[in-house]
């Protein structure tokens, strides 16, 4: 579902906002984003976020919150299973 997302057309990339992120999600999720984080909000809890992209202020807030931000690659290295992560829409 998700190499669907990626390999498809750039316009059918999501881009979620830190706040959305941050109200659809609860301290340690991991939530895969087919697209790009942007920066607008911020994050009160601590969570793993793997997207293609994200914005330099986005990667800021994400560190400062004291979540992390992998490639999807990366994400598939640590977990191939794909157990216990959240694809966000």
């Amino acid at each position: 579902m998700i190499s669907k997302k990626i390999a498809g057309s750039r316009k059918n990339l999501i881009e979620a906002n830190l706040y959305r992120i941050n109200k659809k999600t609860k301290e340690g999720d991991t939530i895969v984003i087919p697209g790009k984080v942007l920066g607008i909000g911020s994050l009160d809890h601590k969570l793993t976020i793997a997207s293609l992209t994200s914005s330099k202020s986005a990667r800021q807030k994400i560190e400062a919150s004291g979540s992390k931000l992998l490639s999807i690659e990366e994400l598939l290295e640590q977990n191939p299973e794909g157990s216990n992560v959240k694809i966000f829409y």
